[in-house]
């Protein structure tokens, strides 16, 4: 098994390259897990726990969403291919599943979406305020899902979990005992997670940073064209879950 203090050695914890590998990869596992509780033989857990669930017209295309209400107001969605959280007043955060870099739109509701190309409106945050915005989002959404497993592990215990790993027939990121704390370790990660992605000042400010966004240019070879970097700010926390 590899261990949360292996797969994030404590004198690398500081790297975003090292952080956001581990936490592509933890995500990647929480979404197969997903995947599991669906098809869970005893029933749907995320129907279970209140979720509504919305099936593509189309069936042999696109993902089922299915969404929830939390605590603080905000709302989780949740597809094959990834999972948003929104606030009414703050917009979205979506992270592609195998791409752990927060995606920030203005919109709140995607009833009708069953494919990733359809989110058109998110994009990377390439300005300081938005990324704030952003890693507020983010660290809710990790802090819910942390929440969801550690209800998994107390409801349908950790054997359970346990058995949806095997069956995925691939060494896990992490043992079922450490997912939900491996979520509250990402979550305080990404309050201290900053822009890594320089903005670009001037007249071509805004293609360029989309550009940038969009290739994710090492930032080595940005430094070398005379671009400057600056970082974000602070962030919060959030609760329980309802699922697919």
């Amino acid at each position: 098994m590899t261990h949360l203090s292996t797969a994030v050695p404590l004198a690398s914890q500081h790297s975003y390259t090292q952080f956001r590998r581990f936490a592509t990869q933890l995500f990647d596992q929480q979404c197969w897990c997903w995947g599991q509780d669906i098809k869970r033989q005893q029933g749907n857990v995320l129907l279970e726990l209140g979720m509504c669930r919305y099936r593509p017209a189309d069936a042999s295309s696109g993902s089922s969403l299915y969404t929830a209400a939390v605590e603080s107001g905000g709302q989780v969605w949740l597809w094959g291919f990834g999972c948003a959280y929104s606030e009414a007043n703050r917009g979205s955060v979506f992270l592609r599943r195998f791409d752990f870099v927060p995606q920030w739109s203005p919109t709140d509701n995607f009833l009708g979406i069953h494919e990733a190309n359809r989110l058109l409106s998110f994009q990377t945050p390439i300005d300081a305020r938005v990324w704030q915005t952003a890693r507020t989002l983010l660290v809710r959404l990790t802090q819910w899902i942390a929440h969801y497993e550690h209800w998994i592990a107390e409801n349908l215990s950790v054997a359970y979990r346990e058995e949806c790993l095997r069956r995925r027939q691939q060494k896990p990121i992490v043992p079922a005992a450490e997912i939900a704390s491996s979520w509250e370790f990402v979550a305080r990660k990404c309050t201290k997670w900053q822009a890594t992605e320089s903005s670009v000042a001037g007249k071509w400010s805004p293609l360029l940073n989309h550009l940038r966004a969009r290739l994710r240019i090492d930032d080595a070879r940005l430094e070398t064209r005379g671009c400057s970097s600056h970082g974000a700010g602070p962030m919060r926390r959030q609760r329980e879950p309802k699922r697919r």
